[in-house]
């Protein structure tokens, strides 16, 4: 967002008209996105985190038409500082680009993404970026997905991407517009960004619908989870949870799949995946016991290949609150499960479970995690080494992305968290005035942490070069405020505005030549306005506003 501009014009001693070049009277300052984010998801290496997301700051929110989300990213440090406020665009290209994931391979972030930019049909893409912020791959990205039919074409979509052995492996389901009938594809992308597969390979194409992978990097390989549809009837709700293993290689190690929950007439689904240093854990969405608006289970998957927990273990107490989620990170002793607990009254509440690598559960009841009033989607946990970290949309006016920790024992350390995606605040509407060789400026300026109708106008005097001096001062409003005009008299400025809604009050205040105010609270001119002041001219220091 650009900051306020000016462009001084003066009249030379014979009459000719000069204009200078512009410049910036502030610089721009950053602070909660003022557009929805979508979709973020994290990754830590290199000693910094990534936060990569779908972003509407640009374009429409619809994928479909003209420019649709694009995906942006922005490091934090260990203490969640934003490193990067205006963002790093990572896909700005036509259409929409959504559902992004992100791995640390051991020399740089792996971000994946679903792109709707070729023949109107999804593909995968994805970007690399350095732990500098640098984007290391072409602009808008490179194509893991192979190039897709115009007719009746595929739809390759839910990318997710883990790490092992400086290889990354990206996993996604594949469906056509005509056949409700997915599978699972992935690719292999090595550590110096080559792709080791430019025909994606075919992980699981059994009968009926494969969909919702996920995928954790071992020691020496991959498990890819889904959830699999290949005794539905139809189009029940009669979802089992499947695995694979696959080597590093890209060989499928266990081509009919490891059933690792199979429940007749229930569905299993949503599942997340992770290493814990001995097993594979995966942990999904059961309906087996439909009177509890639906539970999470888990279970572990040997090295080998083998479930060692039967069809799962209930993980979340008993409670009647719809559960979204899960969202899983291994914190070097356990896996905490947390989750979104909605009650139907955009109230949302985020608790956590720990679940440990003997698969026993170590909570008898949930633990308050981000327990704040408001309406929030968890998407993504991770830990950084030292705490987890908590990533989630809220939304004040629109979603922006937050972020919050909390200590393994699940202490909370961030309280209700700190936004993250970050924008310019605007500004605009300027008017300017001069007396005396000096001017003063005003515009209307709302902070990227604040609501559109918690703007302000703020005020700047300038020299007689036109640049700042002083101090930015704020005239405070309780409303929504527009038109900013300003007049000057002798060594006496007047700056009128309209506040309100769906009429405007017009509220002035005197000001100084220093920025200094003149009038403890503003002057109040008119009431019930339709567009709040239009103009203001002086005569000495009487003022006349239209």
């Amino acid at each position: 967002m650009r900051a306020v501009l000016v462009m001084w014009l003066w009249a030379s001693v014979v009459g000719a008209t000069e204009l200078s070049n512009e410049f910036s009277l502030e610089s721009p300052r950053y602070g909660r996105l003022l557009a929805n984010v979508r979709a973020p998801r994290a990754a830590t290496g290199g000693g910094v985190t990534l936060l990569v997301w779908g972003d509407e700051r640009r374009g429409e929110n619809s994928t479909f038409y003209g420019t649709g989300p694009e995906i942006h990213a922005a490091r934090i440090d260990a203490e969640g500082n934003v490193l990067d406020p205006a963002g790093i665009p990572l896909c700005t290209a036509p259409y929409g680009q959504e559902a992004p994931a992100v791995t640390w391979d051991g020399k740089q972030f792996l971000v994946v993404w679903q792109d709707y930019r070729d023949n109107r049909n999804y593909a995968i893409y994805g970007a690399r970026v350095s732990p500098d912020g640098t984007v290391t791959t072409p602009p808008d990205g490179f194509r893991i997905s192979a190039p897709i039919p115009e007719i009746d074409g595929e739809w390759e979509e839910a990318p997710i991407v883990a790490s092992s052995g400086g290889v990354s492996l990206v996993v996604w389901q594949r469906g056509t517009r005509s056949v409700y009938d997915h599978d699972i594809l992935g690719a292999r992308i090595r550590d110096d960004g080559t792709v080791l597969d430019p025909t994606p390979r075919v992980f699981v194409s059994a009968s009926g619908n494969q969909a919702n992978p996920t995928v954790a990097g071992g020691p020496d390989g991959f498990l890819v989870a889904w959830g699999d549809g290949r005794h539905q009837v139809g189009e029940t709700s009669e979802w089992d949870l499947y695995a694979t293993r696959v080597a590093l290689s890209g060989e499928v190690l266990d081509a009919a799949g490891i059933p690792v929950s199979v429940v007749a007439s229930s569905y299993q689904g949503s599942p997340r995946a992770l290493f814990d240093g001995t097993n594979y854990q995966v942990v999904w969405s059961d309906g087996r016991d439909p009177s509890n608006y639906g539970d999470f289970y888990g279970g572990r998957v040997s090295l080998a290949g083998a479930p060692l927990d039967g069809t799962g273990v209930r993980i979340t107490p008993a409670s009647y609150d719809y559960k979204q989620g899960p969202a899983i990170a291994f914190d070097g002793t356990q896996t905490w499960v947390t989750w979104r607990a909605a009650t139907g009254s955009f109230d949302e509440r985020f608790y956590g479970v720990r679940f440990g690598k003997d698969g026993v559960v170590k909570d008898t009841a949930r633990v308050p995690l981000f327990t704040h009033s408001g309406q929030k989607a968890l998407h993504d946990l991770f830990f950084d080494g030292t705490r987890l970290r908590a990533v989630w949309t809220e939304y004040v006016g629109s979603f922006g992305l937050k972020s919050g920790r909390f200590e393994t024992n699940g202490t909370v350390v961030d309280g209700e968290g700190r936004y993250l995606a970050w924008g310019a605040n605007f500004q605009d509407v300027p008017s300017v005035a001069s007396s005396g060789g000096t001017g003063l400026v005003a515009w209307r300026d709302q902070l990227g942490e604040e609501a559109a109708s918690t703007a302000s106008i703020r005020i700047q005097p300038l020299n007689a070069d036109g640049q700042p001096m002083g101090d930015v001062r704020v005239l405070p409003s309780p409303t929504y405020v527009v038109s900013p005009k300003v007049s000057a008299g002798d060594g006496v400025y007047l700056v009128a505005w309209g506040e309100g809604g769906s009429s405007y009050d017009v509220k002035a205040q005197r000001v100084r030549a220093d920025g200094t105010l003149i009038d403890a609270q503003p002057l109040a001119l008119a009431t019930d306005t339709n567009t709040g002041p239009a103009s203001v001219a002086s005569a000495g220091n009487t003022f006349f506003v239209v």
